[in-house]
């Protein structure tokens, strides 16, 4: 509870869109026991967030992507642009102002992912960006 008051009173953030992309994980530090929200990665980690403390990473440390299926109503010639984000409180801030999300995203957990997005992007044929 404490978790999702922290989303929805201190960042704003509309719960029933974001719980789709994130989980409650729990973790122990010390023999001292917390819960975070996390965030997915590519790789099978997750970004940590408590109520605004702490920020963490269960490795390994990725970039995650979301793709929309929205792609396949667009004709070839105008692919969807490709929103990217420094971090997942970014995307679920402009998730929460949008009705639907109508581009992909790329939420690089860390701008150390610079270089990864790049290369992700550049292997996708991605060059239609949004920051």
């Amino acid at each position: 509870p404490h978790l999702q008051e922290y989303l929805t009173k201190v960042r704003c953030i509309d719960l029933e869109k974001a719980k789709p992309f994130l989980k409650c994980i729990s973790y122990e530090i010390r023999g001292r026991r917390y819960q975070a929200i996390g965030f997915a990665n590519q790789s099978g980690g997750y970004e940590l967030r408590d109520n605004g403390s702490f920020k963490g990473t269960i490795a390994p440390k990725d970039i995650t992507l979301i793709f929309t299926d929205k792609q396949t109503e667009h004709a070839i010639d105008k692919p969807l642009p490709v929103c990217v984000f420094e971090g997942f409180m970014d995307f679920l801030s402009f998730l929460s102002m949008k009705e639907e999300i109508a581009s992909h995203c790329l939420v690089m957990n860390s701008v150390s992912n610079v270089a990864r997005t790049v290369r992700c992007l550049n292997d996708r044929h991605l060059n239609h960006i949004r920051a």
